[in-house]
């Protein structure tokens, strides 16, 4: 269930704000990189930055989909670009030195993004919560309406001078 186009409640708007914290921090980091392979996505990065930063002034189902793809893109580029150890950097641990990943974990840039998804996560889990809660309300609000079956047997059972429970005879 999605929620509201509507501004965050205060809950999510905490989270959000952590998002754009953590993207604001990702962009002071690419800001001060001296080296940054030709292949890394700087400029993917900065606009995911951009976007991430601008969640708080939006709504609660505007964030939705951005979060979600932010926090696949970023993952990706760890996954992509960012070794496990010195031998995945180097290329000496992969088979295709070209395609073994450019920098190394534990380096600013790395633990910026790391800590950016796991903003992402934390709103990411709130969004969710509120939308199963939003979800409940409804169904809880919502009023019965019986299926044809239900309703065939309420109206025979209704119509019979039987009533359900009562013993007969």
């Amino acid at each position: 269930m999605p929620l509201r186009y509507e501004k965050p409640d205060r809950s999510l708007h905490r989270e959000l704000n952590a998002v754009a914290r953590m993207a604001g921090a990702l962009d002071r980091v690419l800001g001060r990189a001296n080296f940054l392979p030709d292949d890394f996505p700087e400029d993917e990065l900065r606009f995911w930055v951009d976007k991430l930063q601008a969640l708080p002034a939006g709504t609660a189902e505007g964030c939705r989909e951005p979060l979600r793809y932010a926090h696949e893109r970023l993952s990706a580029v760890i996954r992509d670009h960012i070794g496990i150890d010195d031998e995945d950097v180097d290329g000496s641990n992969s088979e295709d030195g070209d395609a073994s990943p450019s920098l190394a974990r534990g380096e600013p840039i790395e633990q910026a993004i790391t800590n950016l998804i796991g903003a992402i996560s934390v709103a990411n889990s709130e969004y969710e919560r509120q939308a199963d809660e939003s979800l409940e309300e409804e169904e809880r609000d919502r009023p019965f309406r019986p299926t044809s079956d239900q309703a065939a047997t309420l109206e025979r059972l209704t119509a019979s001078d039987d009533p359900v429970g009562e013993e007969t005879g």
